[in-house]
């Protein structure tokens, strides 16, 4: 048994002194005063946390598994569609190395739970792609879900109908680079999804790592493959986890192909259900919120991506009035590209606040809270099991230095869950323990070592830049004609019942 004696513990929006947590296994099993120490026969480990604020875990809910930002790989912030031609230029990567990367970054940010969206490394190999991060999961000792990724659709450009145009429009130099023979990303269609999913969850799944449907985003994913994943994410009782509406292209494109509405449309799919998590979720009409609140859909807020790719701001404010679930998530693309996920939420509830005094009310912190903790859990579809400081829960737990938050002073009519939400940073973070075990603590990591991590990281980053056979001068041209394409298409969603929340409010 392990006790935990901090000043402070997170139970529920309360935060209170004079307790200890004791740890069984993977749980908690109680919280007693402090001066309480158990009796089973075995005499506990007892850690002194003076000083700290012991609290959930976060819970990331939507990256990709990538310890290496694009910055660092020589990628400029640019508009999604630009950012998404330009990785052209960089050959596939090792799928571990950069997992593991990731896992450090996180543990020390006091990340304890992930899900890692679609991620195509472009091997050739899905499978050993996605063996890759998985096994890097499990040695770092993270809960992760992995997700398994499709797509079939819009490879260039979207909506997919006007792909054969754009490509027919190309020079014949830069055509030629779309007729040679391609081999898939992903598993392939909806039956080889399946079966690969089988297979990881037999071969792959542990205690802490396990797998769900993550088509890559419905321009990518036609209605067929969309609803036959739907079908088998239903069927294994797992999470349907994707990207949309992330761009204005992106809702001009699913304009066109579903003008009735983004979720009216995947719910006719049956894709829609609290099962189903959307990442981004900028461009959402009005319809769709109530759609997503009345389903119990989770939209992952990532705003510090959203800003760097010129995507927009979700109006978040709106979706919480409305009652949806709302979850935070960096996609490895936080606003100062260092997965600091306090950060992170601390910009999406800035970007909330309103102008107008009949504007929706700004996030509460227990809102706050919840997006980082127990609606993250649900979005991983583990609600009652991870996200709280509660016995029967498992101990996913962090320690909070208040020493910088609270500073000099600190006035107590200001509740501390504001100034923890206020100030925090991952630099406050001083353990990080998963599943009973102590991960990270005072910035030493306990069973990894990320200097060599590091180190591996960068040597493969130095092996696969400029492929060969990869013309950087084409690349950018076809940046340019992807650019000219939607500046072709771009229209203002600002009539009609295709018009999102996100273009009406005045500060977006």
């Amino acid at each position: 048994m392990i006790v935990l004696k901090p000043d402070a513990v997170l139970l529920g929006t309360e935060v209170v002194t004079g307790r200890s947590m004791h740890i069984e296994d993977d749980a908690i099993v109680a919280i007693e005063p402090s001066s309480k120490i158990p009796s089973n026969g075995k005499l506990p480990e007892i850690i002194d946390l003076p000083g700290q604020l012991v609290m959930p875990g976060l819970i990331n809910a939507h990256q990709h598994g990538k310890g290496l930002s694009t910055l660092q790989l020589g990628f400029p912030d640019e508009p999604l569609e630009a950012w998404l031609a330009r990785k052209r230029l960089r050959a596939p990567m090792n799928p571990h190395l950069m997992t593991l990367l990731a896992t450090v970054r996180m543990l020390a940010s006091g990340v304890t739970s992930t899900i890692q969206a679609n991620t195509p490394y472009g091997t050739g190999d899905y499978r050993a792609e996605i063996r890759g991060s998985a096994s890097a999961y499990d040695k770092a000792g993270i809960r992760a879900i992995v997700g398994l990724g499709a797509m079939d659709r819009a490879e260039i450009v979207y909506p997919a109908t006007a792909q054969p145009a754009f490509v027919q429009g190309l020079p014949d130099h830069l055509r030629a680079l779309f007729s040679r023979p391609r081999f898939e990303v992903y598993a392939g269609d909806a039956d080889a999804t399946a079966s690969m999913f089988a297979e990881c969850q037999e071969t792959l799944a542990s205690p802490l790592v396990s797998f769900c449907y993550a088509p890559a985003g419905p321009q990518w994913v036609s209605d067929g493959l969309m609803e036959a994943l739907a079908d088998a994410s239903r069927e294994a009782n797992v999470p349907l986890h994707m990207h949309g509406l992330e761009s204005l292209s992106q809702a001009n494109a699913l304009r066109e192909a579903y003008p009735e509405g983004f979720l009216k449309h995947l719910s006719k799919l049956g894709a829609v259900s609290d099962r189903l998590a959307v990442a981004h979720a900028v461009w959402l009409i009005p319809e769709d919120i109530e759609i997503a609140s009345a389903a119990g859909v989770v939209l992952v807020r990532n705003p510090g991506s959203n800003l760097r790719l010129h995507a927009g701001i979700a109006p978040i404010a709106y979706y919480l009035d409305r009652g949806v679930t709302v979850a935070i998530g960096s996609d490895n693309t936080t606003l100062s590209d260092d997965e600091d996920l306090f950060s992170e939420l601390r910009l999406a509830a800035r970007l909330a606040y309103s102008p107008y005094w009949d504007g929706p009310p700004s996030p509460s912190s227990s809102q706050l809270l919840a997006m980082i903790t127990e609606n993250g859990a649900a979005a991983m579809m583990q609600r009652g099991k991870i996200g709280r400081v509660s016995p029967g829960y498992k101990a996913d737990l962090i320690g909070i230095s208040l020493d910088r938050i609270c500073g000099a002073y600190w006035d107590d009519d200001l509740p501390l869950l504001d100034a923890l939400f206020a100030r925090a940073h991952r630099t406050d973070v001083t353990f990080t323990m998963v599943n009973g075990e102590m991960l990270y603590r005072n910035g030493s990591f306990l069973k990894l070592s990320p200097e060599q991590i590091a180190r591996d990281a960068a040597e493969n980053a130095r092996m696969t830049r400029h492929p060969p056979g990869v013309n950087i001068e084409q690349v950018e041209e076809l940046i340019t004609h992807v650019t000219e394409f939607y500046r072709k298409r771009h229209q203002r969603l600002t009539t009609g019942p295709w018009s999102p929340v996100a273009e009406n409010v005045g500060w977006s």
